[in-house]
């Protein structure tokens, strides 16, 4: 969730496995919790190099933003990563 919630960009994949109505769920539930990462649309996770790489797109407001309104999700609901981190 934090991860959604912070990113600048965000890859929607394997679109063409999924209904209509299960892609526009997808996508509005990433917009209700990131309404301003781009979002790409992808099969067999191709998205050209140029829409993810070399954006410069770090804003610490907006990420101080995006985590201050995430709710305490991982604590309580038990989604954490059992106590290891991710560089």
């Amino acid at each position: 969730l934090k991860q959604v919630a912070c990113a600048d960009v965000l890859i929607l994949n394997k679109v063409d496995l999924v209904s209509e109505t299960e892609r526009t769920r997808a996508v509005a539930t990433l917009r209700d919790i990131n309404p301003t990462a781009r979002l790409l649309e992808s099969r067999f996770a191709e998205v050209p190099l140029g829409d993810i790489l070399g954006l410069k797109a770090f804003d610490k407001d907006r990420l101080a933003a995006s985590v201050l309104s995430l709710p305490a999700f991982e604590e309580e609901s038990g989604h954490g990563h059992g106590g290891h981190h991710h560089d």
